[in-house]
């Protein structure tokens, strides 16, 4: 038999279902905790726990990128004893303090060997592999304006009037065009042409007049003429001798360029960078200065110059009463892949020295000196004693003779002479005076 395809209409019944609905029951449908009142309730909930008793398992662990160091490098046998020391702290000893960021300094430790070689490979990561600066020649050619510019100088150039000097050669400002435009369509230099030879050729006498001059007009400028205008400068100042009289000058053009241009640095080459960096070092600035240095360093990876880095070191000095020991050292911490790339100087190790807080910090201070700065334990050999005697506080005697015969022996492995003000420290420190016989070999 064939089923039809299709009910027909007729013999189809619809079915419907009753909803189901919620519908509540306060008499009959009622929560034994709901029979509480809530005084009840609150006292039916279970005391918290007391656990500071408890063996701690988590413990926290600082971020290495916060951690504020100039001279420590791990090496594996550093790692090693760290692994291996009681609550696993670094180097061994509860009593090192690493400055942190924005905190207090405090000891740190590293329970799992898989998490402290990862802390230890991003703290020296953190040593970045600098190279040094090549000096860049990038002077514009304008030698189709030298001659017109140079020759109305020689003619008629008069510091007490220089608008018409200007005005002479035909040199208006660019009005705030894009470009920096060489020549304007008459022939004329532009006014940031004349000004670049200008800076270069007035008199040192004369160069604040024109400055003075310049930056009143700067607003009009180009940012490729403000650039060059400053670029000229910092040359000048840099290879100029008296630059204490320059610093109010120095700064009001470099403030005002910056401010009206903020791009304008990134149009600087290294070498002029770090120039930049040592005059606003040396006039104080030592923030402005910071900026730039950490463009060097981070983002060049480039090492600034030894001269660069002497005074910025030299001004932090400068004001450390003004600045507590973290502050100090945090400020110190961004020339550290620096101090690793370049040899130390005289000043920049006597700062050094001067932040060591104990015998670790001392011995990760000489290993960094001795690999490229060697003559400097010869120089400062006393001043590295007493330190050593320094940091021996809370130290048994025992203790402190034993120390301060490894230095001993530290520094004579590096031939190091003893001066008469060292052995008489040695002498006042752990020696008896009718042990003198032992001390000549060392002088």
């Amino acid at each position: 038999m064939k089923l039809p395809r299709h009910i027909p209409p007729g013999l189809c019944r619809w079915y419907s279902k009753p909803a189901f609905l919620f519908v509540p029951n306060n008499e009959k449908y009622v929560f034994e905790n709901e029979k509480l009142t809530p005084e009840q309730n609150d006292a039916a909930i279970p005391s918290k726990p007391i656990i500071e008793s408890a063996i701690k398992y988590h413990h926290d662990m600082k971020n290495p990128e916060d951690v504020a160091d100039v001279v420590t490098k791990f090496e594996f046998n550093d790692y090693l004893v760290s692994a291996l020391s009681r609550n696993a702290t670094l180097f061994g000893g509860s009593n090192h303090k690493f400055v942190i960021k924005g905190e207090s300094s405090q000891g740190i430790s590293l329970y799992y060997s898989n998490m402290a070689k990862n802390w230890v490979d991003i703290f020296n990561g953190q040593i970045i592999q600098l190279s040094d600066i090549t000096a860049k020649n990038d002077d514009l050619n304008l030698s189709s304006n030298m001659d017109q510019i140079s020759q109305k100088y020689h003619e008629s150039f008069n510091i007490d009037d220089l608008e018409q000097f200007y005005k002479s050669l035909g040199a208006t400002v660019a009005s705030g065009a894009m470009e920096y435009f060489e020549v304007r369509g008459n022939g004329a230099p532009s006014f940031e042409t004349a000004s670049v030879f200008l800076i270069k050729h007035v008199k040192q006498e004369e160069l604040s007049v024109l400055l003075s001059y310049i930056e009143a007009k700067l607003e009009n400028c180009s940012l490729q003429g403000c650039s060059e205008i400053l670029k000229a400068f910092i040359d000048r100042a840099r290879s100029s001798n008296s630059t204490t009289s320059q610093g109010p000058l120095m700064m009001s053009l470099y403030t005002n360029a910056v401010g009206l241009f903020p791009p304008i640095l990134s149009s600087l080459s290294p070498d002029q960078l770090d120039n930049l960096a040592y005059l606003l070092s040396k006039h104080g600035n030592t923030e402005q200065s910071k900026v730039i240095l950490g463009t060097l360093i981070q983002e060049q990876k480039l090492c600034p110059s030894q001269d660069t880095l002497d005074a910025y070191v030299s001004q932090l000095e400068n004001r450390k009463d003004t600045l507590s020991y973290g502050e100090f050292v945090t400020e110190l911490n961004i020339l550290k892949p620096a101090f690793f790339h370049a040899r130390l100087t005289p000043t920049i190790f006597k700062v050094l020295l001067g932040v060591v807080t104990d015998r670790t910090e001392l011995d990760q201070l000489l290993r960094l000196v001795r690999v490229k700065s060697g003559e400097l334990v010869k120089e400062f050999h006393y001043e590295i004693l007493a330190k050593t005697v320094e940091v021996q506080k809370g130290l048994t005697g025992l203790e402190k003779d034993i120390q301060l015969t490894q230095m001993v022996r530290l520094l004579v492995d590096e031939n190091v002479k003893f001066g008469e003000k060292a052995l008489g420290m040695l002498r006042k420190a752990y020696f008896k005076e009718s042990n003198v016989e032992s001390l000549k070999s060392l002088n």
